[in-house]
């Protein structure tokens, strides 16, 4: 760290200030003076500026378990009077593995207080307490640092996903399990609104001050019982360190370090190997902080790819059976034209209002008219689901502020949402307009009975229309799809939160989790106000790609529709099909929501859940809990 220290005096001896000293403990461009009104070094710096070797030194004694260097003090206090001389202490030293290469110069101020003379004019020397106290202020005071960095809002606490991050931080990511490091993502869920604070930051990483003894402990435990359980792990740290962890604590580490074998059990290898990185630091890697990031494969990529596709595929096709009946009767409302004064273009109105449509399916079409044209449908909705779940996750990922629990500012969430709807377009425009076709062509072939009109399968449509035509009102479908999800996304994060608020207000347990019926309602609601919002655009997108039939007017795009439909059928004609649209979506999206999160906890089972983001997710997903460390 020579190039923080400057030369300081008339040697031109490098010596190093305490805004230097925080300056090689930062990242490079760090502006340093938030961290230089903390105090933290204030033991170190109190009689003045340190030389470089005593930097080194520091640099070695804190890289020394204190186990290691209580046992060398006793070796080396000769008269075994608890203190050890200026000579013995520099023995000490080289047994730390700095060596005699660290020519410390005992006569500055700061060696003053251990080793200078008396007010009887003797030598004084240092107490074993004196040693591990320095030890213990130079490694509360690099920790403060560390957390100052994570807490940038000076809020006095930092998040649960802040925690786990800054204890796996410089970790080598070949000894740590991929998914342990996904537990990265999950704790912040897992223990929302947990205020990790600095006194609780301090204490659990003290545990890596001594790692002997724990290991030893926990191998004990392991031996005995098989496996280390909370109540176990406290024990052994209690017993080894004197630390007393609380259960909030406790949870975080048994979160982040679960044992995929023996769920809900301590991975005891990897917790240790991570204490063991933070305790082998050196001081002049804390300026260069590393996140860990799981490594992923090619292989283990494109499985992860495949299953979202098909969970999302199957969600997405529950969801659609479920509501099929109403939007079948939702597109035919839509597809009815009317005059103002209520009579039809074409002389004659078929459906009085939704229901009369509904009964009239049934009775004219049977059960499985109002299962025309869901081939299509299904067929699209795999590809359909699985692009807005990538893009919606990539998107939240991106915008989202890791510091505040993962959470998105709420411009960039509707952005995300939006985004999100803007990409399923290349699979929903096809799909949509085969399926409107297949779905008004039983009205047409019975209102022109006698014309040796013949039913059209999907393979026919897609035919006539071509490449091109399947892309016919991709402008309204955009206009539809992305206002939708963009209104979607943030309020079904927002009721799912409200829902979570709710049902710890109700219990008064913080670690409260959402049942189906939250998902449900959450999904539900969301879906019913965008989808009312996104009406408009909705049945424009019908009227520019439904067939058109004679003495039915013809539009040439957006602009022209939304005109023509204003002037011979009045604003009202825009929320057509409002009502069997917002039935529709609204239990679509809650049953879709329902599925896919139930598919994702089957398959993910506990195996580092990970929040479905075919859908608009919050950083509080799945298991939610709330506490103060």
């Amino acid at each position: 760290m020579s190039a923080f220290a400057l030369p300081g005096n008339s040697e031109g001896e490098a010596l190093m200030s305490e805004e230097d000293f925080i300056r090689s403990l930062i990242p490079a461009k760090t502006d340093p003076t938030p961290f230089l009104g903390t105090g933290s070094f204030k033991q170190i710096f109190e009689h003045g500026k340190i030389t470089f070797e005593d930097f080194v030194l520091f640099d070695y004694l804190l890289a020394t378990p204190e186990s290691h260097l209580s046992a060398a003090f006793h070796m080396f206090d000769e008269d075994h009077n608890g203190l050890l001389t200026k000579e013995q202490f520099q023995t000490l030293i080289a047994a730390t593995g700095a060596g005699p290469q660290v020519d410390v110069d005992f006569s500055t101020k700061f060696w003053d207080r251990y080793f200078g003379n008396d007010e009887f004019g003797k030598p004084r020397s240092i107490s074993e307490k004196q040693m591990l106290d320095l030890v213990r202020s130079l490694r509360s005071g690099v920790l403060n640092q560390e957390f100052r960095m994570k807490d940038s809002d000076n809020n006095g606490w930092i998040s649960a996903e802040e925690f786990g991050r800054g204890l796996f931080s410089n970790a080598p990511n070949d000894t740590i399990p991929s998914y342990i490091v996904t537990k990265l993502h999950t704790v912040g869920n897992a223990y929302k609104n947990t205020k990790v604070t600095f006194e609780r930051w301090e204490r659990i990483n003290t545990l890596a001050s001594d790692l002997v003894a724990l290991e030893t402990g926990l191998k004990l435990i392991s031996n005995a019982s098989g496996h280390v359980n909370r109540e176990d792990f406290k024990k052994v740290v209690k017993v080894t360190s004197g630390i007393e962890l609380n259960d909030t604590e406790v949870g975080i580490l048994f979160h982040l370090f679960d044992n995929e074998k023996y769920p809900g059990t301590l991975n005891s290898r990897v917790f240790l190997d991570v204490l063991k990185t933070r305790a082998e630091r050196r001081l002049y890697d804390f300026g260069k902080y590393q996140e860990i990031k799981p490594q992923v494969s090619l292989l283990a990529a494109s499985i992860k790819a495949a299953e979202s596709f098909g969970l999302g595929g199957i969600a997405g096709a529950a969801g659609a059976t479920a509501v099929y009946p109403i939007d079948l009767v939702k597109t035919r409302m839509q597809n009815q034209r009317t005059t103002r004064a209520g009579v039809s273009a074409a002389g004659k109105r078929l459906y009085a209002n939704s229901f009369d449509c509904a009964r009239q399916v049934w009775k004219f079409e049977g059960p499985l008219g109002f299962y025309k044209g869901i081939g299509p449908q299904l067929i699209g909705v795999a590809p359909e689901k699985a692009i807005k779940l990538v893009v919606n996750d990539y998107l939240r990922k991106w915008f989202s502020d890791p510091k505040r629990e993962g959470e998105i500012y709420l411009p960039l969430e509707v952005l995300a949402g939006s985004g999100a709807g803007a990409s399923q377009v290349i699979f929903t425009n096809p799909l949509e307009i085969v399926k409107i076709r297949l779905q008004v062509q039983g009205e047409t072939l019975r209102r022109f009975q006698g014309s040796g009109a013949q039913p059209k399968s999907a393979f026919q449509i897609v035919r006539e229309l071509g490449f091109g035509g399947l892309y016919k009102g991709s402008s309204a479908c955009f206009l539809r799809d992305i206002p939708f999800s963009g209104i979607y996304f943030p309020l079904y994060a927002k009721f799912k939160d409200l829902r979570l608020s709710s049902r710890k207000k109700k219990t008064g347990r913080p670690d409260v989790e959402l049942g189906a019926s939250d998902i449900l309602l959450a999904g539900s609601g969301a879906g019913a106000f965008s989808a009312f919002a996104a009406t408009p655009a909705d049945v424009i997108k019908t009227r520019l790609q439904v067939e058109v039939r004679p003495g039915e007017a013809k539009y040439t795009n957006i602009l022209d529709c939304a005109s023509q439909v204003l002037k011979s059928e009045g604003w009202t004609a825009f929320f057509k099909g409002a009502i069997p649209r917002v039935c529709r979506s609204s239990p679509q999206f809650g049953v879709t929501l329902w599925t896919y999160e139930s598919l994702q906890k089957y398959v993910k089972g506990h195996e580092g859940w990970s929040a479905p983001t075919n859908v608009p997710v919050s950083a509080s997903d799945r298991k939610s809990k709330q506490g103060k460390v």
